[in-house]
């Protein structure tokens, strides 16, 4: 059971240096022989593919008022799409 310890605190101590780029915690319990080793670290990435669905209601007193609102909105929120350096062929929409 020596050995195994030993062997242990050697991967430890060879590990640790990979390990001192993130956050970290090292608990060593020498009654039940065990070593634990908890770690935190962060990866970033660009997404190939984003996903949103908005939606919107328009209350209007009629269907002409309600038509014109819904448009000038659909066109906002198209505008703002392109101005974040989203394209065309990049957009589906429905009614």
């Amino acid at each position: 059971m020596r050995a195994l310890v030993s062997t242990s605190a050697l991967a430890l101590c060879l590990t640790l240096p990979a390990l001192s780029a993130s956050a970290q915690s090292i608990q060593i319990n020498q009654q039940n022989k065990t070593i634990a080793i908890s770690t935190t670290d962060e990866a970033t990435a660009t997404a190939d593919i984003a996903a949103i669905s908005i939606g919107f209601g328009i209350f209007k007193p009629d269907a002409e008022s309600a038509t014109a609102e819904g448009g000038r909105l659909s066109r906002a929120i198209m505008d703002a799409l392109h101005k974040a350096g989203v394209d065309d062929k990049s957009i589906e929409s429905n009614s």
